[in-house]
């Protein structure tokens, strides 16, 4: 089966004048873009939706576009922010894997599963990746659209401390997507400690007052320099080490963070012995406004 060609998103449009607005069309800078409303005039008060047919295939992943709204409003064009996400035939999940910090030399395991997004009966053939410490091994190969295949992910960390990035490709029978890629990041350290070493943020609305705590036990002979998020859409205070050494650090969204999902990392920047830097990934999803006015 090919890859979905058409996807429709409906955006509701919302008059928030004292008088009838009259829809003209809808406009984007994509050509791949096609709109169209279910009623050409809308009162004081009422609403519309406006249906946009949109060809994916060329795109994959959460993405968006903006759509311009052409009306009678005299302050111009309604520029309207269409999000949406096309899935691949085939996915692992989780897309991106952080298996955390570890100390030099121990090896960390952790299980993904490769998912049929369309009816494939196929299987997860191997892997392999950028690097010796890393390998995949195929527990359960077969899968269809009902019953994802296994994999695990073996990590044996390196002597170098800081933040190592490989990427595992999985080869499989699956003649459209024979083969799906992985990044596999591990921070490795000998005598930093992290808690918790994943950030989730759930789902909230933009300006709303949401913080998370992170525990950083950085060690004897090292020190904390700095802590950055990218994207910049986290506000970081530091507080004061404890008895043990152990530091606050205390995670708020900003008011502008951007709509849609939130994904990134928390970076922190320690010397001592040796300067390294680890990292701790944080999600979420910002959602916004129903109405578009």
């Amino acid at each position: 089966m090919g890859r979905q060609k058409t996807r429709d998103v409906v955006v509701t449009v919302r008059n928030a004048g004292g008088s009838e607005l009259v829809i003209e069309g809808a406009r984007s800078a994509c050509e791949c873009f096609k709109a169209a409303f279910d009623r050409k005039r809308i009162a004081p008060g009422q609403s519309a939706a406006m249906t946009v047919n949109i060809r994916t295939l060329k795109r994959r992943g959460e993405t968006e576009d903006k759509v311009a709204a052409i009306s009678n409003d005299p302050a111009g064009p309604k520029l309207l922010t269409v999000r949406f996400e096309v899935a691949d035939e085939l996915a692992v999940v989780p897309s991106r894997l952080h298996l955390g910090v570890a100390r030099p030399g121990e090896t960390v395991r952790r299980r993904v599963k490769l998912v049929a997004n369309v009816q494939a009966d196929t299987k997860a053939l191997y892997a392999i990746s950028t690097s010796e410490a890393l390998l995949g091994r195929v527990l359960e190969p077969t899968h269809t659209k009902a019953r994802p295949a296994v994999l695990e992910v073996v990590f044996t960390a390196p002597a170098k401390p800081g933040t190592h990035r490989e990427r595992l490709t999985i080869t499989t029978g699956y003649s459209a997507r024979p083969r799906v890629s992985l990044p596999v990041v591990l921070c490795v350290s000998d005598s930093v400690t992290i808690t918790p070493g994943r950030l989730d943020f759930g789902r909230l609305t933009r300006g709303q007052a949401v913080s998370r705590t992170l525990k950083i036990e950085p060690g004897a002979t090292t020190k904390l320099k700095s802590a950055t998020a990218r994207p910049e859409v986290l506000k970081i205070d530091l507080g004061l080490s404890d008895d043990q050494g152990a530091i606050p650090a205390r995670l708020t969204l900003k008011k502008d963070a951007p709509y849609g999902p939130l994904a990134g990392e928390l970076r922190l920047q320690f010397i001592g012995l040796q300067d390294y830097t680890l990292t701790v990934p944080f999600t979420g999803y910002v959602a916004e406004e129903k109405n578009a006015e």
